[in-house]
């Protein structure tokens, strides 16, 4: 203890200030390659697959959602991009035609959000979310990673299949929010900002998967048309709820209803 305190005595104003620029420039890598939280879906994809096209920011999410208009609208931006639409009320995705060979309609009204609504007797409709209820539904971000044939991984070995990733901004309250924040901008530069991420298949789960991931049937309602669909609600983040600020969210697999 003695020994210590004659040491930091003996230090300098200079040397100090040596002795901190060190451990600062030794800490940066290690918080880049190893940052403090955990890791999100995208850097597991990013090994094996490949992101197609990029966000669409500017886009009406209040005009008619069905695959077929948003089809029409996508063939107007250009010859070689095409505009697809994933997730309902969500931020679209512009991608190149060739980056989707089999056609954007593969892509478009696969997934819809809903709330339960309980009308008595142990009867729960899930309503599909509008966004007049939750306007923060236009600011979640779609990505489609694709199979790239030029990646391979020890860990994960092949990996087939298109996934979508879904991003909101998030982070979270005290310590860990202050190592988020500073995780986001060593990583994507000073404006990032912390965002949570989950993870949806591109196809359609098989009996198998369903019976894994622990989805369901539910009667599901989009204006006034009932039907059941697959629930997947197990997929979300709790956070989601909250950044929409509903009490509880669902997600369901529409392409197939």
């Amino acid at each position: 203890m003695d020994a210590t305190k004659q040491f930091v005595s003996s230090l300098d104003a200079v040397s100090l200030i040596l002795l901190t620029v060190t451990l600062v420039a030794f800490l940066i890598p290690i918080f880049i390659l190893f940052p403090p939280v955990p890791v999100d879906c995208s850097d597991v994809l990013r090994q094996t697959h490949s992101r197609a096209g990029v966000p669409l920011r500017d886009i009406n999410l209040s005009r008619d959602s069905s695959p077929d208009h948003r089809a029409r609208d996508g063939k107007s931006s250009t010859a070689q991009n095409v505009q697809i639409f994933p997730v309902d009320l969500c931020r679209g995705i512009e991608v190149q035609s060739d980056q989707v060979p089999s056609g954007s309609t593969e892509y478009n009204h696969l997934y819809t959000f809903a709330q339960a609504d309980h009308q008595g007797d142990d009867n729960v409709v899930w309503k599909a979310l509008s966004q007049e209820q939750f306007p923060a539904l236009a600011t979640v971000d779609v990505d489609l990673w694709v199979p790239d044939s030029n990646k391979t991984s020890r860990l994960l070995g092949k990996v087939d299949g298109s996934f979508l990733v879904l991003r909101f901004p998030w982070t979270d309250a005290g310590l860990q929010g202050i190592l988020q924040r500073v995780s986001s901008k060593l990583s994507y530069g000073l404006h990032a900002v912390p965002e949570k991420e989950f993870l949806l298949p591109v196809s359609f789960p098989n009996e198998n998967e369903i019976k894994a991931q622990g989805y369901s049937l539910a009667e599901f309602q989009n204006g006034d048309s009932k039907t059941m669909a697959l629930n997947m609600e197990v997929e979300l983040p709790v956070e989601l709820a909250r950044y929409l600020g509903a009490e509880k969210v669902g997600i369901f697999r529409v392409d197939k209803v």
